[in-house]
């Protein structure tokens, strides 16, 4: 059968007539027509995506017959399929990191490349199909260089040229390659701590950030240099018994400390630090040279200096410390503190022994409480704009302190805080607190043997005063005081004139070894709860105390020229116990003739010229009645009302009293 689907017939073609030749022939003849016809072959392309035929896609060739003879291979004519396959083409890069060596001391970075042959996302090995090998710039140093390092010369090499480093630096010169200065001329940043161990030298002339810890720890005549060091974000610590000789830390452009400042004890070393203005803290246990803080304005929490080599401690700047201000220095000269303004915690200067003044004049308050002690040197005190003090007072074994300047102090204390106010063992004349209105606390003023004033001309309000022990003391005034809890004055033999004439009632009043000639200054007094008159020297009688109406206990003894009880008139009760003795010349009692009782008994004993008990008030004792040795005792008649004693009757020793008068008492109270 031919292309065009003819049918071929060989016949045998001769002459009809005439010829014999017997020649064939090709005649073309159609088809029968019953015969079946073959469909036409076709082909078609289609894109195949990526999947189990191609695994990066490509192109599906489907082939068949086209039975509908429409001319288009359609989906149910395909009799056969062959892909077509794209080739992988997705290029991945990998990074790996290679250590430092001698052709690359700051490290490399190896960029392998290749065909993701798998299609999984991840270049492996085999896949990898060229590698460039990148040597890391020196100027960056990535992780910490630890003390170990120092024996690797590649790391030291890179270290030498490294601007930047991410982790902590350890510093130190331990092993042999290492001699001498150690010197890093181009670093920058250390973005971790940095810890400087065992070295001769340090030169860091580009390190100008540390955001963390330096910590200093050497125990040569170290010569530290940070030249253009302006911030260190962590502590800076020089570690105790690190420093010696003629060790130096110099930083001139160190303006910020995060965290705090320390030197430990025995640390001997020049510090100089001249522009830093904040530190976190600042504690100084060691024994430095000198120490260069001018511009340090701002201490958040403590100020702790305790230095017995430091002469000289100069910090002029420091305007606010958030906590605790201790200065203590036997080898301290001159401390000056004068731009300081606020004190969040205590503030204490103890045992500098050499220094003759300390000024705050800038000083306006106190948080916590002031102790200023132990010095044989200082002469002057200035606080004269301090006003406010949260906790207590305290000025004590300062022999020579001859000026204190505290003109604006209003208040020592606070609600939530007892302040006491001590001042002991000075050498002042004159403690003039003109502005102190109010003390929550104790006021002890006590061993002050040059002091002849103390005046508190504004103080209203106090827990208990105390003033003893000062001999040549001759004024106390307290004018306007009328809230106290107790009052004492002991061992004043200079002490001619009191003033405490608004004071109303008192938990105690105890006057003890007085020269007082009356009590006319305790004029207002009204209520005690505990009245003891003890060897007031000039005390004739009591009329100064006119006013008082009750007492629960009474001591009156050993006053060698109280004659009288003159001026308790108007005390009708004392609900403890009374004691009236030793008094050589004290001839009545008759000041307590309004008492109807006596709570907790009675006791009159060694009074030389008494000669009667004239409590003709008296009616009831609860506890024992005492009468001895009163030898001018002469007649109990003044006790004629008196009709119960609970206790035990004790008459005796009293050599001119006849027996019958006893034996009278003792039927009358059935003894």
């Amino acid at each position: 059968m031919q292309a065009g689907g003819w049918w071929k017939v060989v016949v045998a073609v001769g002459c009809v007539v005439g010829c014999g030749d017997g020649m064939e022939r090709d005649v073309e003849m159609p088809p029968p027509t019953d015969a079946p016809m073959e469909p036409a072959q076709l082909t078609r392309r289609d894109a195949e995506p990526a999947g189990p035929h191609c695994a990066y896609g490509g192109v599906a060739v489907h082939s068949g017959g086209d039975r509908d003879a429409d001319g288009a291979l359609d989906d149910d004519e395909i009799e056969a399929t062959v892909y077509e396959c794209n080739p992988a083409t997705t290029t991945l890069i990998r990074h790996d990191i290679i250590g430092r060596s001698a052709t690359c001391p700051g490290g490399a970075t190896a960029v392998q490349t290749g065909i993701d042959d798998n299609n999984n996302g991840v270049l492996e090995d085999p896949e990898i199909d060229t590698t460039d090998t990148q040597c890391n710039s020196l100027e960056h140093w990535t992780g910490d260089f630890t003390a170990a390092d120092w024996a690797d010369p590649v790391k030291v090499t890179a270290l030498g040229g490294a601007r930047i480093l991410d982790g902590s630096l350890t510093i130190t010169a331990r092993f042999p390659n290492v001699t001498g200065d150690i010197e890093l001329p181009l670093l920058e940043v250390v973005h971790g701590n940095v810890k400087v161990g065992d070295l001769l030298g340090l030169s860091l002339p580009s390190l100008r950030e540390i955001d963390g810890d330096v910590t200093i720890q050497s125990s040569a005549s170290t010569r530290l240099a940070f030249a253009v060091l302006d911030r260190v974000g962590g502590t800076v610590s020089v570690i105790e018994e690190t420093l010696s000789g003629d060790a130096s830390i110099d930083a001139p452009a160190l303006r910020e400390i995060g965290g705090g400042l320390t030197f430990g004890a025995r640390v001997r070393a020049t510090v100089s630090m001249p522009k830093l203005t904040s530190v976190a803290s600042l504690i100084e246990d060691g024994a430095l040279a000198e120490l260069h803080l001018d511009a340090l304005a701002v201490i958040a929490h403590d100020l702790d200096v305790s230095d017995n080599r430091l002469t000289t401690l100069s910090l002029r700047g420091l305007t606010s410390v958030g906590g605790e201000v201790s200065v203590t220095g036997q080898a301290l000269t001159s401390v000056d503190l004068s731009g300081l303004q606020r004190v969040g915690g205590d503030l204490a200067a103890s045992v500098v022994i050499e220094l003759p003044a300390l000024a705050m004049p800038a000083l306006t308050s106190v948080g916590g409480g002031i102790s200023i002690n132990g010095s044989s040197s200082l002469v002057a005190l200035d606080l004269h704009n301090l006003e406010v003090v949260g906790g207590g007072f305290r000025v004590a074994e300062l022999p020579m302190l001859s000026v204190m300047q505290t003109a604006k102090l209003r208040t020592i204390g606070s609600a939530d805080v007892r302040g006491n106010v001590s001042v002991l063992a000075t050498g002042l004349e004159d403690l003039d607190l003109g502005s102190l209105a109010e003390i929550t606390g104790v006021a002890l003023i006590s061993s002050n043997l040059k002091l002849r004033a103390v005046q508190l001309p504004v103080l209203h309000a106090a827990a208990r005063i105390a003033i003893q022990g000062s001999p040549a003391l001759e004024v106390v005034a307290a004018p306007v005081w009328a809230s106290v809890g107790s009052f004492a004055l002991a061992d004043l033999p200079s002490l001619r004139t009191l003033d405490a004439g608004s004071v109303v009632q008192l938990g105690s009043l105890t006057l003890r070894r007085l020269s007082l000639p009356d009590l006319s200054g305790l004029r207002a007094l009204t209520r005690v709860l505990m009245l003891s008159v003890d060897g007031v020297e000039q005390l004739r009688d009591l009329r100064g105390l006119s006013s008082i109406q009750q007492v629960a206990m009474l001591e009156l003894s050993g006053n060698p020229a109280l004659s009288s009880l003159d001026g308790l008139e108007a005390v009708s009760a004392i609900s403890g116990h009374a004691a009236i003795s030793g008094n050589p010349v004290l001839a009545s009692v008759a000041g307590l003739r309004n008492v109807a009782a006596f709570g907790a008994g009675l006791e009159i004993s060694g009074n030389t010229v008494l000669p009667g008990i004239e409590l003709t008030g008296l009616t009831a004792i609860t506890g024992d009645l005492t009468l001895t040795s009163n030898p001018a005792l002469t007649s109990l008649s003044g006790l004629a009302a008196l009709s119960s004693v609970t206790g035990a009757l004790v008459v005796t020793s009293n050599d001119a009293l006849p027996a019958t008068e006893v034996e009278e008492l003792q039927r009358r109270l059935g003894k």
